[in-house]
């Protein structure tokens, strides 16, 4: 089975804003706010997206989510979608 690695966007105060997932294939696909960004195999490695937080945070369409940083790296085996992932983690992060 394969296993998709993600990381949460959140603001200052913990709020999940967005969504980086990593398909077992190597691609990247964000989901920020309601906006799903999909990379091909040129994009950030998903430990390095902290470094991009700041870029990400100050582009006009993201700003009003108030991105701050991002959590650590998750892993799941039953990924249908991102929002369903941000969903799951407001449940167990608040």
């Amino acid at each position: 089975m394969s296993v998709y690695r993600f990381r949460y966007l959140r603001t200052m105060y913990d709020k999940i804003v967005g969504i980086a997932v990593e398909k077992p294939s190597g691609e990247l696909m964000m989901q920020v706010g309601r906006q799903l960004i999909e990379f091909d195999q040129g994009a950030p490695k998903l430990e390095m997206l902290h470094l991009y937080v700041e870029k990400i945070a100050d582009k006009p369409a993201f700003k009003a989510l108030q991105i701050y940083d991002v959590s650590k790296i998750y892993t799941t085996k039953t990924f249908t979608t991102c929002q369903q992932l941000m969903d799951e983690g407001r449940n167990f992060l608040v």
